[in-house]
Formats: C-alpha cells, sequence, structure tokens
C-alpha cells in the first residue's frame, strides 16, 4: 500500500494526522497552513488547558487574597490618597498584570464561592488573555504548577496485586472502611488531591483472548503496548494529573500521541514474527512515539525533552508488571469513555474549541467507541502475558530512554526535563515482581 501524501503541499509523504478534521501533513509548516480553525483550536485549548491546570500554593493564593482584599478596603473608603492608589495599581500591574476592574470582580467571585478563587478565560479581558497566552507561549507559568507524583510512582502501586481475570484480590481501606480506589478515571478531585490514590483495576473479570479473536496474537502486539502506555503517561503529565478538565481535549491529545488509538497504523499480522523480531521493533515504535509527541499539535521541537523523559514513566509501569499494565490499560480506557459520555450529554464546547463542529463530534464520538474495543482487546491479551515479557519491554524503554536522553545532553547541554524519578522505584534493575518494595501496612478487605 503506497504511503499517503500530504495534503498540503502535496510533494513529501504523510507521517502525521490532524486530530481535528483527518487531515494527512508532513511538516509544521504543513500543520499550520491546512486549516486555520485547527491551528487556532489547538492554540486555544492549550491555553485553556494551561488556565485548568494552574493551582497556587497556599503563599501565592495569600498573596493574592491580601491584593484583593486592600484594593476592596481602599473602595469601601473611598479609594484613599491618590499617591496610594497609585502604587497600589502599579503593585497590581507589575505583580499580576489585571487591571483594577477585573479584580474586583475576581475578589466578588471569590467571596460568592467561599474563599475559594477559581479563574477562567471568561474572567479576563481580551488584553489580560492575550498577555496570558504571550506568558503562556514563553513558559512564564510553570513556575506556578504543583508538580503532580504520578500514581504509577506510588508505594501503593508497588503493592497492587490482581487476581488471574485482571481484577482486585483485595481492597486496601482505611479505618473509616471506605474504599480508597475509585471507579472513575484518574484526575478526579478524590484522586488528584492525594497524587497517590490509584485509578480502579478492572472492576469485572477481563474476557480470554481465545474469546474475542481465534487467530494467535502477533508477538508485534508488544510495541504497540508501548504505543498505547506512552500516550496515556504523557497525556497524564501533560495535564498534570487531571485529564478531565477538559477531557475531549484530552482525548484528542490521546489520538495525536497514540498510533494505535487513531488506526493510522496497520495491525500486525497474527502470529508471525519472532521474539528477537519484537524486540528489535521496540526502538523505532519509541522513536514514533517521540516523534509524535514532538509535533502539532501536541508539541514541538522544544518539547523533545519533556517527550524523552515520559520513556521514564513507560519503564517504571512495565517494571511493576502486569498489575500496573492492566490499571493504566483500563484508567486509559475510562478517560475515553468519560470523554464520550460527554459528547453524548451534549455538555461539551461547540463554539469552534474542544471537539469543534457536530460532525467532527460525530466523528470524535466514533474513534472513541472503536478506541475503547481495542483496549478491551489490549486489556485481555495484556492480563495473559508472562512477567518476563514485562521485563524485557522495561529493560528496552530503559535502555531507549538512555540513548535518547543523551543524545538530547550531547545536543543542548541540558538534560531533558519530565523526566520520571525513581524515588519509590528502582530503575535501574531488577524484575516486575522485585521492584516491588515493602510498603506501610494497611488494613485490607477480602473481596468475595
Amino acid at each position: 500500500m503506497p504511503a499517503p501524501q500530504c495534503r498540503v503541499c502535496r510533494r513529501r509523504t504523510a507521517e502525521y494526522t490532524c486530530p481535528r478534521c483527518n487531515a494527512r501533513y508532513c511538516s509544521l509548516d504543513c500543520y499550520r497552513d491546512h486549516s486555520e480553525r485547527c491551528t487556532e483550536g489547538f492554540y486555544r485549548d492549550a491555553a485553556v488547558s494551561e488556565l485548568r491546570s494552574i493551582t497556587a500554593g497556599q503563599d501565592e493564593r495569600q498573596h493574592m487574597v491580601d491584593i484583593l482584599q486592600r484594593l476592596h478596603q481602599q473602595e469601601v473608603e473611598g479609594g484613599g490618597s491618590s499617591d496610594e492608589g497609585g502604587e497600589d495599581a502599579e503593585d497590581v500591574e507589575e505583580e499580576g498584570g489585571l487591571s483594577n476592574a477585573t479584580l474586583h470582580l475576581l475578589l466578588a467571585k471569590m467571596q460568592a464561592a467561599g474563599g475559594v478563587l477559581d479563574v477562567g478565560e471568561q474572567d479576563l479581558t481580551p488584553s489580560e488573555l492575550a498577555a496570558f497566552h504571550r506568558a503562556l507561549a514563553a513558559g512564564e507559568l510553570s513556575a506556578g504548577l504543583q508538580p503532580w507524583q504520578p500514581w504509577w510512582l506510588s508505594e501503593e502501586a508497588m503493592q497492587l496485586e490482581l487476581g488471574a481475570a485482571g481484577t482486585s484480590l483485595m481492597a486496601a481501606v482505611s479505618v473509616d472502611e471506605q474504599p480508597r480506589q475509585q471507579q472513575q478515571p484518574h484526575g478526579t478531585s478524590d484522586a488528584a488531591a492525594t497524587g497517590s490514590v490509584l485509578p480502579a483495576p478492572p472492576s469485572r473479570p477481563l474476557p480470554r483472548l481465545a474469546a474475542l479473536t481465534r487467530a494467535p496474537p502477533s508477538p508485534l502486539l508488544q510495541h504497540q503496548l508501548l504505543d498505547l502506555l506512552y500516550a496515556y503517561c504523557h497525556t497524564l503529565r501533560l495535564y498534570n494529573g487531571e485529564p478531565l478538565c477538559d477531557v475531549e481535549a484530552a482525548a484528542d491529545a490521546l489520538f495525536a500521541l497514540s498510533a494505535v488509538l487513531a488506526a493510522v497504523m496497520q495491525a500486525p499480522a497474527a502470529g508471525g514474527g519472532s521474539g528477537s523480531d519484537s524486540m528489535d521493533a521496540v526502538a523505532p515504535a519509541l522513536l514514533a512515539c517521540l516523534q509524535r509527541a514532538s509535533q502539532p499539535p501536541v508539541g514541538d521541537r522544544d518539547s523533545r525533552g519533556f517527550a524523552i523523559g515520559v520513556l521514564s514513566d513507560v519503564t517504571a509501569v512495565l517494571r511493576l508488571g502486569r498489575p500496573v499494565v492492566l490499571t493504566a490499560l483500563m484508567d486509559l480506557s475510562r478517560l475515553l469513555e468519560a470523554a464520550r459520555q460527554q459528547l453524548d450529554d451534549g455538555s461539551g464546547q461547540a463554539d469552534g474549541g474542544g471537539s469543534g463542529s457536530k460532525q467532527q463530534r460525530k466523528h470524535l464520538r466514533r474513534r472513541l467507541v472503536a478506541a475503547e474495543r481495542k483496549l478491551l482487546f489490549f486489556l485481555a491479551w495484556a492480563n495473559e502475558q508472562p512477567p518476563e515479557a514485562y521485563d524485557h519491554l522495561a529493560m528496552a524503554a530503559a535502555a531507549e530512554q538512555q540513548k535518547h536522553a543523551a543524545a538530547a545532553v550531547a545536543a543542548t547541554g541540558q538534560r531533558p526535563a519530565g523526566a520520571a524519578q525513581p524515588g519509590l522505584l528502582d530503575l535501574s534493575g531488577g524484575t516486575a515482581g522485585s521492584s516491588r518494595g515493602a510498603a506501610a501496612a494497611v488494613l485490607i478487605e477480602e473481596l468475595p
């Protein structure tokens, strides 16, 4: 089958697909030229996602509250002297870049919400929103983000055990007998608040792979698993652990990152291929992941360091073996399900943001349904893989991460940012079983 041609320049091979309109393109320049609506939507979604993911620390919140209360007190008392008012106005302009009118509106909004300050795009004037976009593009907002601790680096992940059918053998409970695992995608308020609560593993027994297909599975399914895990880890880090804040945009990111979900990768032939051939395919599979993560609509060349760092997350998930791999795939499936449910409820954006027009939303829903079916197949397949399969994939992924990180250091002189810190996991060696260290004792409740 001949390689598709770029729809824009019609000169080169199209290596990428726009997740909004499905147009094939070959480069960043062609992506920018193929559709003004798609590119504007991408930058708008990026700005909105950044707004929603920013969580101020206690000091920053108190600082903003002090500014708002000072302005409010001045208005109550008649504004104070002109000199003081001028100094305060200059302080506010320098500190936050917001007008007094906007600050007063935010103060009223905070008081109505019981002291909680939640700033959205609609709260800013066009000039203030433009200033925010400039700060976003310059990377000036990253210092305001509280770093998110991925669940796969937690002690709970090291303790996780699942039965032969992929479901929990036991559930960890607190003293008040409330289950700690939530039957919902990661990134909800309960999970995000602690940064260590695991997403729920499969709640029902997984089907046998033989019940889904008569053909023997191809060994090359292993590198498609890498594709899925990379897209999942990248998306959760991209949204700072809260993909549900804009679930349709998160689904778009997943389709842009995963060739498996986007169905642009041909399924490997059933059977055929050896184990060594499969391991040889790891390098090009992960290289393709890095290329997609470093291209619009997800990223650009400047984000390659972050993309390389996500390989450490993939390694961490694989080192913990079948239970954590199944939990990640199940959480990915629930995230896509949440996007589909939002489309069905009609609660998504329909004004050019999010998934765009009605036709585009209908197309997105079909892709979501197909992706959920694929993930059911991969859950059944991954549940039947032996521990050594995950060990080999983890070692291969770790080697690729080190290779690309060394190349990035040689090219830029800086180590790639965004890499998963070993912390609770020893990424230097060991098997999926040996990666599970001793953890604090918890009360357990066996499930029937």
